[in-house]
């Protein structure tokens, strides 16, 4: 029998660093594929490194919570709901997980819009133009709710944002050793951006999107991690880091401001370097 050949995804992003070195990018999980002297390897990327390959269970609860949130929602609190049988039970139950993972999609859709029009933001300024991007018209909730986000963002960026260097890079790392083998450890990511910043001066910018019950723990660890591979691949120093936070719920929408100076780097690459190699040691194939 004839094998049924794979289909090959194209990567969404892919970088060559020097004649031997070539990166390839899959948005969808994260996926990166490392080629040396035409050898393939497989290697983690910085955002899933500190998650230590339980997303199933982060994303779980995330779910749970969405889903409590429409139940509650859509139970009666004056306890005029009712079933009559379990069938009718069964109904209800399906909708509301129906339209909990509608708002779950939406969720993730929303961070991906909110990204896109940073990002655009930044190459307009990198470009000299300043120009405010496209934005959804009409009056539908989640047209202004993006245009609620979308001019926030902007006036943010035109106040804070002095220059632009980079936005959007690929880069990878193999100058972490593992400590338990001495082995050489991989990884990769893609960093948002490299700004100079009105307060703090050159930073490496990431931006994240959420509530005000969102989890930062990760972000000084995931912005070590871009930190280290940014300055192997383009030679330099490391310098301040900036998370560029903003709360999709909040009205007037709140954007907030992780800093991370350069002081607090080398403690902060120590720990995802731990991440890094229990990661490795978990994803380690026997």
């Amino acid at each position: 029998l004839l094998k049924k050949k794979e289909k090959k995804m194209t990567p969404d992003k892919e970088k060559t660093f020097n004649n031997n070195t070539h990166l390839q990018f899959w948005e969808k999980g994260h996926k990166t594929k490392l080629t040396i002297n035409g050898v393939e390897k497989k290697i983690p990327s910085v955002s899933v490194i500190p998650k230590l390959d339980n997303t199933f269970m982060i994303a779980s609860r995330s779910a749970r919570a969405v889903m409590g949130k429409k139940l509650i929602e859509k139970i009666d609190l004056d306890k005029t709901t009712q079933w009559q049988d379990v069938t009718e039970l069964t109904d209800f139950i399906a909708d509301v997980k129906r339209e909990s993972e509608a708002v779950w999609q939406n969720m993730a859709t929303q961070g991906t819009q909110i990204h896109a029009f940073y990002e655009q933001v930044l190459k307009s300024i990198l470009g000299g133009a300043n120009g405010m991007p496209s934005y959804p018209s009409g009056e539908s909730e989640e047209a202004k709710m993006y245009r609620r986000i979308f001019y926030q963002l902007y006036d943010y960026s035109v106040r804070k944002i002095k220059q632009v260097f980079n936005v959007e890079e690929l880069i990878y790392s193999n100058n972490l050793i593992s400590s338990i083998t001495g082995e050489t450890m991989y990884y990769s990511g893609i960093y948002d951006n490299v700004v100079v910043h009105s307060e703090y001066g050159k930073v490496l910018g990431d931006l994240k999107t959420g509530t005000k019950r969102s989890n930062t723990s990760s972000f000084p660890i995931t912005t070590a991690g871009y930190m280290n591979a940014y300055c192997q691949n383009n030679n330099c120093e490391p310098f301040d880091r900036l998370i560029t936070f903003v709360d999709r719920e909040s009205n007037p929408v709140e954007i907030k401001e992780f800093h991370y100076p350069v002081s607090t780097y080398e403690t902060h690459l120590k720990i995802f370097q731990n991440y890094l190699e229990i990661y490795s040691f978990l994803n380690e194939k026997k």
